[in-house]
Order: structure tokens, then C-alpha cells, then sequence
């Protein structure tokens, strides 16, 4: 699984990460190339950090383990990612998604890999917090194949905060729009 950044506009450029394609996950910036104060490749205000502490920890590591096996029959399993997402989401964004679960039937579920593209990201340092806006698709079923969960395109404002943590600090997600 790689990574695929997209920046520009109309003749956007695309990058793999991790030596292979994949078009589910990007980066995209609906800003030029010479303006890359918005575009998850800039270093300066820490932008590719929370891009990747979005896509990478906070989705790919704990939201999607806490969709398949949340409600799953291996208790110890559905603790575990239970208490992964509470290391990731905090607040109005855990309650969201806490509450989406509810209601989905027990046993494993078949979680498709999101398709992420981030179109902006802003970090404000000296308040330690980000805002992404991002286009989402998700597909969650159960293993025989009911929809339970699906987004297609859907917009969302991500907004997240820097906090200490065991190496140097972390980036969570504290309300999702």
C-alpha cells in the first residue's frame, strides 16, 4: 500500500511513497505548485506531519482496526482497537464514531481501505492545533456483504490538536464535520 500525493491544479503531479501505486489513498491540493503553503509536502508549520498522522496513525491504524473488529466475537481484540481509538480521538470526533458503531451488527466486519484525498491543511503552531479538509470514501459490510457503513465523496472538515506523548508529541483528531 502506498500513497500517491497529488499537487496543482488541472496538471496535477503525482508521487508514489513505499515503492508502490495505489490511487486509494492521496494528497491532493487544489492550490499551484508554486504555492505549496497548503499542499501536505510542505515542511515549514509541521503540514506533512498531520498529513500523515491523519492518514496513516489516526485511519489506516486505529479507525479502520476499530470499524473490523470493534463489535467482533475476540473480546481482548475489540478492546484493544476500542482503546487504540481513544489514543487517536478525543471528544466530539471519538463520540462520532463511537456512536456511528453502535447500532452495527456483531461479528467481523469487511472494512474496503478509505479513499482519502486531503485538498487543504493548515497548522496553526502556537496553538498546537490543524484543520484538514478532506474527501472521503468509505465502504464497511459484513462479512456477507451487507453495507452497513458508506461514504462516497464525502467533504469533511478534520480539525486536530498536538499533544505530548512517549517520543516527542502526537496528533489527534478532535472533531471531524
Amino acid at each position: 500500500m502506498g500513497i500517491t500525493l497529488l499537487l496543482g491544479g488541472s496538471s496535477a503531479s503525482a508521487l508514489s511513497i513505499s515503492g508502490h501505486n495505489s490511487n486509494n489513498i492521496q494528497i491532493a491540493s487544489t492550490q499551484s505548485l508554486s504555492d505549496t503553503s497548503k499542499t501536505c509536502l510542505h515542511y515549514t508549520g509541521h503540514i506533512y506531519e498531520v498529513c500523515t498522522a491523519y492518514i496513516y496513525n489516526s485511519v489506516l491504524a486505529d479507525l479502520v482496526p476499530y470499524y473490523k473488529y470493534s463489535f467482533g466475537s475476540n473480546s481482548s481484540l475489540a478492546r484493544f482497537v476500542s482503546y487504540r481509538l481513544g489514543s487517536r480521538y478525543t471528544g466530539q470526533a471519538y463520540s462520532t464514531i463511537t456512536s456511528r458503531v453502535t447500532n452495527w451488527p456483531t461479528g467481523k466486519k469487511e472494512v474496503r481501505i478509505p479513499s482519502i484525498k486531503i485538498l487543504s491543511a493548515n497548522v496553526d503552531l502556537d496553538t498546537n492545533t490543524a484543520v484538514l479538509t478532506t474527501q472521503e470514501n468509505w465502504r464497511v459490510t459484513t462479512e456477507a456483504g451487507q453495507v452497513i457503513y458508506s461514504e462516497t465523496n464525502a467533504p469533511h472538515t478534520i480539525t486536530m490538536e498536538k499533544v505530548p506523548s512517549y517520543i516527542l508529541h502526537k496528533w489527534i483528531v478532535t472533531n471531524i464535520q
